[in-house]
C-alpha cells in the first residue's frame, strides 16, 4: 500500500496481519529501514492514522477494522492506494551481505531488484562495486512501486516521490 508523496513507509498485507517498516536513515544513497509494527486483523482504525500513516485522516473512527473492511477504506481514501506485488526470491551471501535477487511483479509489470542488506554501509557500498551495480539507482520499494504505478503525480502534477 502507498501514500500519495510518502515513501518513507513500506505497508503490506499478508494474510491476517498488517507489516510496516519505517525509513529510519541514510548513509550515502543507502537506506536504513525497521520493522515499525505488526499489527492483526481486525486493527483499530486510531492505529491506521497514528502507527502507520501519522496524519492520516479517514471517516471511520473508533472502529475495528477486518481485513476486507481496512482494504476496503484504503481504496476509497483519496491518499492511499493498493498495489499488487509479487515476488519470487533467490537469496544467498556475499561476504557477510545478504544479499537477494527478485522478480518482482507488480500489478502488469515485471522487474528485477536485487538487494544486499547489512548492517554495516560500508560492507553494502563495497558488494555493490563488486557485483557492477554501483552505478545503479538505489530505490526502495514503496518508490518503485509508485513509479510504475505513476502515483507520483500530485493533484497539480508536479511529481512528489
Amino acid at each position: 500500500m502507498l501514500r500519495r508523496g510518502g515513501v518513507d513507509r513500506n505497508v503490506k498485507v499478508r494474510d491476517d496481519r498488517l507489516d510496516v517498516k519505517k525509513l529510519i536513515g541514510h548513509h550515502d544513497d543507502l537506506q536504513q529501514w525497521k520493522p515499525a509494527g505488526e499489527l492483526h486483523f481486525p486493527i483499530r482504525s486510531e492505529l491506521i492514522c497514528s502507527e502507520v500513516w501519522p496524519g492520516l485522516v479517514i471517516d471511520v473512527a473508533n472502529t475495528s477494522l477486518s481485513r476486507d473492511s481496512f482494504l476496503a477504506v484504503i481504496e476509497a481514501h483519496d491518499e492511499l492506494w493498493i498495489a499488487n506485488v509479487s515476488k519470487r526470491r533467490y537469496r544467498f551471501d556475499i561476504e557477510g551481505c545478504l544479499t537477494e535477487i527478485d522478480d518482482v511483479d507488480i500489478e502488469d509489470k515485471t522487474v528485477k531488484s536485487i538487494c544486499i542488506e547489512s548492517e554495516d554501509p560500508h560492507a553494502v557500498l563495497r558488494i555493490r562495486q563488486k557485483v557492477g551495480i554501483d552505478d545503479r539507482e538505489n530505490v526502495c520499494y514503496p518508490l518503485a512501486i509508485s513509479r510504475l504505478a505513476r502515483m507520483q503525480a500530485t493533484t497539480n502534477g508536479i511529481p512528489d516521490a
